[in-house]
């Protein structure tokens, strides 16, 4: 996502958190992109919206998040994953905490973080494009905890370099999901 994107996004989600409830995950509270708030409705957007507020993100391709009056996203920094929060309603940066190195993905369509973080109560769980898994405290972005698949578990975290499964390997997917399904089977 780019910056100017991000920023669009910024506003968007500003403006939900001043009028409607958390948005503490991908596509909000129930994954379906719909903004419940009966106190609130919302017909359509204004056609110029208030920015209530503005920051300068670089590279990356995760949502924000919002809870608590906090909102939580990743960027790309001097070769770092960043994890950051901001206040809702006044945009001040309450934290920065890097999460893993940064990934160079190919095709290069564009770098930075690409998976959304989760909010649940005081923590917010973030992925590392190269395989970090992290808890971090909502109340000053410190590690609880976390994993590295590649080193404590010795997986390949290919990102998208794994390509597309050929024709052949498509239709062993199907035949495998369609007859007791045991596993994803991709291959010539």
């Amino acid at each position: 996502m780019n910056t100017s994107l991000r920023l669009i996004c910024a506003s968007f989600f500003v403006f939900a958190v001043a009028h409607a409830s958390d948005w503490p995950q991908w596509r909000g509270p129930n994954r379906d992109g719909i903004v419940k708030d009966p106190s609130h409705t919302l017909d359509k957007l204004p056609a110029d919206p208030k920015v209530l507020w503005k920051i300068d993100a670089g590279p990356g391709q995760s949502s924000p998040v919002i809870a608590g009056g906090k909102v939580v996203y990743l960027d790309a920094q001097q070769d770092q994953e960043v994890a950051h929060c901001l206040d809702a309603a006044t945009g001040k940066v309450l934290w920065a905490t890097p999460v893993g190195p940064t990934v160079e993905f190919s095709p290069a369509y564009g770098g930075g973080p690409r998976c959304t973080p989760i909010i649940d109560g005081d923590r917010a769980y973030l992925q590392s494009s190269g395989g970090e898994f992290n808890c971090l405290s909502m109340a000053d972005g410190k590690k609880i905890w976390s994993v590295s698949f590649g080193k404590d578990y010795g997986a390949t975290f290919i990102g998208n370099k794994s390509g597309y499964p050929s024709p052949s390997g498509a239709e062993q997917l199907l035949k495998s999901e369609s007859s007791a399904y045991k596993g994803i089977v991709s291959g010539a």
